[in-house]
Formats: structure tokens, C-alpha cells, sequence
């Protein structure tokens, strides 16, 4: 099995999202399941964490802003319709990860 990088990880998680998108526009309005995902986006941010110190690198922000953030843009872009692909979303949030 191949080990994803975080942007790899993170463009799989949203294609979860983009394939189910009507379901998790509907779950998304359940308070404890936006905790669980919160919860597996900060999972992917520690992970990209650790890589980025391995680097030498860290974040501007804490990674809970981080993934706060991320949730309202997949928040937003699931109840626009998914006007992106999963890898061009992916990589407009990894910018934030990298500004």
C-alpha cells in the first residue's frame, strides 16, 4: 500500500466528499459530525505538521485555524455544488497550509 503525502490524503478526503456530496451536504449541518471531521482534518494537518518540521518548515497559524478554515471552504464548496475538482481544491487549501 502506498503512503499518501498530506495532499494526497487530503485530495482523497475530498473526493469522499465530492462522490457522497448530497449526503454530506445534509450531514455537514449535524454539529457532532462536523467535530468528526474536524477531527480527521486535523489528523491530516499533524500530519502535514510533522513533515513540514522534518523540512525545517512550520505553520503561520495553528493547525486548528488551519482546519477550521478548510471545513467552512469544503462547507461552502459542497453547498455550491462542487464547483471544483477534489485536486484543485486540495490545492487552493494547501496554499492557505503554505502561506
Amino acid at each position: 500500500m502506498k503512503v499518501q503525502t498530506p495532499p494526497g490524503k487530503l485530495v482523497s478526503f475530498l473526493e469522499h466528499f465530492y462522490r457522497n456530496a448530497r449526503l454530506y451536504n445534509v450531514m455537514l449541518e449535524n454539529k457532532d459530525f462536523r467535530k468528526r471531521v474536524f477531527g480527521i482534518l486535523l489528523d491530516i494537518v499533524t500530519y502535514s505538521e510533522v513533515n513540514r518540521r522534518e523540512k525545517g518548515q512550520s505553520f503561520q497559524l495553528p493547525k486548528e485555524i488551519l482546519v477550521a478554515s478548510s471545513l467552512g471552504i469544503i462547507t461552502w464548496w459542497i453547498q455550491e455544488g462542487t464547483p471544483y475538482s477534489p485536486s484543485y481544491l486540495a490545492e487552493l487549501i494547501m496554499q492557505r497550509f503554505n502561506n
